[in-house]
């Protein structure tokens, strides 16, 4: 009865104000602010960011000055802390290795009043299984205190409430002499909970504490069943944000969007030049915020900004799904195109600047042919195709589109820009007769623009943010995404891995050159799947394809790498500006695959070949002659076209390329060979269009496809969940985005090159590939 008055005196106290502490009501197994490190070296191995605590103690009611400060950040801890006249320091280091163990050690020294100095040192070792279940063993040896301390923690029901034994057991001395300490700790709603722990001789400690946000305050009583003897208060502050139970403030988010946005984040975004923006932290922060009940719109400036056809529709349908929640988004956009105001359509309000246009003009494919630049200098493109939609090569071998070509790319063009057109009517409020009217009216002066509906008014930007922000909290978008919160589960997290499938696909490692585009090496991506799948914590792995295709051979060993994958988790495909040729080989080895409705994907077809330069050594006067052994010694050579022998043996190659693509995809495809047989031959569809056709599984973005991923792996979909983002390769070189960036502005022909057909032989290998890219502008 005694003990349990004074633990409710000990409440009271803290309520009234005490709020610092020295003594940590912990175990080496439990803990979760800097005094763990004290208890546990190991502690320092966790995965938090920063933390600083200070503390103050009270004996009897009256000052000691007794006091520390405590801190930890990344693997790294220590402090200062006055106990009974004595001066104490330490420094720590500590690692974690998959959020299930934990290593860590303090070098520790005292100095007297006397100016006695002592020394010594502790390890640790932390051990977190599962959620439910803590193991933790300190061993200190200092001048002072020689010991072993063992720590067990139980969690039945949670993260809510903990129960911890300690035992203490001095060095040499027999097991027996174990002093034992028992204690709890209960969040008892978010942003309060209380704490105690006891010895076998019935002396207490015992508190609570109150979370805010970034800053917990507490106060600990100890004593014993007779007495309180010294009441000690603390302060704790955090780069994480603590579970609170005070209401956050309602609060417009406000968005910058410029730029080219990326797919992927980069480890060190001070070297990005677009602030850092990528598709999965966008679709994925804007989905959060829909659900968070404290923000009540978005402020979003559209400014400069570029991005694929395939990403802006993710957006913009996660803008969507945000307004659909009942929230604002007012939108200002500086002069759009196409692709700025197909995003700015989604918004309640559109505001323009007075000195703005609306370039708003319709949707173009521009393709460019280079066979009459080749006749005048002497080169001839001699290439075989399977397939008569492939038209990869067309570029070289015709001067015009062939009728199969114009056939596919007027269909591509003509569901893009429905789709196009859909979304801007529905945006907006108009017809689809109305909107196409608008748009083949444009472009359009400032004045027209409000007279004509495109946009509600006028206004500068300062003018506009006032006006849309005014009574309102406003907080920006890297605030509100950089508000990382605090980590209260033990155990792994389960993950969802993401890998990355981008660029011309090669064999071996792939690259980012500078005057080019990324390539994709099946080594590299064969690796990132290996890494996925060999990882205990991935549940399931989403491949994330955005390739025209190219090599042959490396997409079949990365088909490969995938159907390995499959037999032991689930590999779902999310495909993103194009997945066609190569890029859908690999594809179609997934189990599911996910397309945007304006993604390009299929193009299911084999081209090989060469360029031929006899002409041009003709007209240089270069002369070439080869001493040959075997009549096809020289099918690859550069100075002439393939005999009818060597055009044989092309052909019959690249039919065995065809078969087996076609074979690949049937290893997954529901289809049979004649109906696959009649949507390949090399020909391209919109992700539309190929749902309808049984070449993908479900329309829908990255957010869609990593949802269905996470049921897939056996998570709820409000489950707590971490993306793995692999190949990890990609965020050792962030500069590499950064300085290609500058050269566009060094080298107008930079964006030019982009969009050439590339060929990247390798051994004169067929190649899976689809040679255009599709710009929105």
């Amino acid at each position: 009865m005694k003990i349990m008055t004074l633990l409710m005196v000990s409440f009271i106290f803290a309520i009234l104000g005490f709020a610092y502490a020295f003594e940590p009501t912990t175990s080496p197994a439990t803990g979760d602010d800097p005094w763990a490190a004290l208890s546990n070296p190991a502690y320092l191995g966790k995965p938090h960011q920063g933390d600083l605590l200070y503390f103050s103690s009270l004996d009897n009611g009256s000052y000691n000055n007794e006091w520390g400060i405590l801190g930890t950040f990344s693997g790294l801890g220590g402090g200062y802390y006055r106990v009974q006249s004595t001066d104490n320091w330490y420094v720590g280091l500590g690692a974690g290795f998959a959020r299930r163990f934990y290593l860590g050690s303090n070098y520790l020294w005292q100095e007297n009043e006397d100016g006695l100095r002592s020394e010594g040192w502790s390890f640790g070792v932390l051990a977190q299984p599962i959620k439910q279940v803590s193991f933790g063993w300190k061993y200190q040896a200092t001048d002072w205190l020689k010991s072993n301390h063992f720590g067990l923690g139980l969690r039945p029901l949670g993260w809510r409430a903990t129960f911890f034994w300690e035992g203490v057991l001095p060095e040499n001395a027999d097991f027996k002499d174990i002093s034992n300490y028992f204690g709890a700790e209960l969040h008892l709603i978010n942003g309060f909970r209380i704490y105690g722990k006891m010895d076998e001789d019935k002396n207490f400690w015992a508190g609570l504490r109150f979370d805010l946000q970034n800053i917990g305050i507490g106060g600990v009583v100890a004593g014993n069943e007779n007495e309180v003897i010294r009441e000690t208060y603390y302060g704790h502050i955090s780069t994480e944000y603590f579970k609170t139970v005070i209401p956050d403030r309602r609060k417009l988010l406000t968005l910058n969007l410029s730029g080219q946005l990326k797919e992927r984040s980069s480890a060190f975004s001070i070297f990005q030049m677009n602030d850092g923006l990528n598709l999965v932290d966008l679709v994925n922060y804007l989905e959060q915020a829909r659900e968070n009940k404290y923000v009540e719109g978005l402020v979003l400036r559209i400014d400069n900004f570029s991005a694929n056809i395939a990403m802006a529709e993710e957006l913009r349908n996660a803008l969507l799904a945000f307004k659909e929640s009942g929230k604002s988004i007012d939108v200002y956009v500086d002069s759009p195109g196409n692709l700025q105001y197909y995003l700015a359509s989604v918004g309640d309000r559109i505001v323009l600047p007075e000195a703005g246009s609306v370039n708003l003009t319709g949707l173009m494919a521009e393709m460019t042919f280079y066979k009459g630049t080749f006749e005048k200098i002497g080169l001839d493109a001699d290439f075989e195709r399977a397939g008569k939609y492939k038209s990869a090569v067309e570029p070289f071998t015709l001067d015009s589109m062939s009728a199969e070509n114009r056939e596919e790319m007027e269909k591509l063009l003509d569901d893009i820009y429905d789709d196009f057109v859909d979304k801007i009517a529905a945006g907006r409020n108009w017809s689809a007769e109305a909107t196409r009217e608008i748009i083949d009216n444009g472009p359009y002066t400032p004045s027209e623009a409000v007279e004509k509906g495109l946009v509600d008014s006028l206004m500068y930007w300062d003018d506009f943010r006032k006006s849309a922000t005014e009574d309102k909290t406003a907080m920006s978008w890297s605030e509100y995404t950089g508000r990382n919160p605090r980590e209260y589960n033990w155990g792994p997290i389960p993950k969802v891995a993401i890998v990355y499938a981008q660029g011309n696909i090669t064999r071996g490692s792939s690259r980012s050159p500078l005057l080019g585009g990324l390539t994709l090496g099946s080594d590299t991506f064969r690796k990132a799947i290996e890494a996925a799948k060999n990882d205990w914590d991935v549940k399931a792995i989403l491949v994330r394809v955005d390739s025209p295709g190219g090599s042959a051979q490396a997409s079949d060993e990365m088909w490969h790498a995938i159907r390995q994958a499959a037999e032991k988790k689930p590999v779902i495909i999310s495909m993103g500006s194009s997945a066609a040729s190569g890029g859908y080989y690999i594809a179609a080895a997934g189990d599911y695959i996910f397309a945007d409705n304006n993604t390009i994907t299929g193009s299911i077809g084999v081209i090989s070949g060469k360029i031929s330069l006899g002409g041009l050594y003709d007209k240089v006067g270069i002369n070439k002659q080869y001493l040959r052994r075997g009549q096809n010694s020289g099918i690859w050579t550069s100075s002439k076209e393939f005999s009818e022998l060597e055009r044989e043996r092309i052909q019959t190659s690249i039919m065995s390329f065809y078969d087996l693509f076609k074979n690949r995809v049937l290893t997954t495809r529901e289809l049979t060979m004649d109906s696959l047989e009649a949507v390949a031959q090399g020909r391209v569809w919109t992700g539309t269009a190929a749902k309808k056709i049984g070449l993908v599984d479900s329309l829908g973005g990255i957010h869609e496809a990593i949802q269905y991923t996470k049921l897939k792996g056996g998570l709820k979909i409000d489950s707590e969940f971490h993306l793995k983002m692999l190949p990890s390769w990609l965020n050792m070189f962030p500069f590499m985005g950064a300085l290609v960036n500058k050269l566009r502005i060094s080298y107008p022909f930079k964006d030019e090159l982009d969009k050439l057909p590339v060929f990247p032989y390798e051994d004169n290998e067929a190649l899976y590939l689809w040679p255009y890219k599709l710009y929105l502008y």
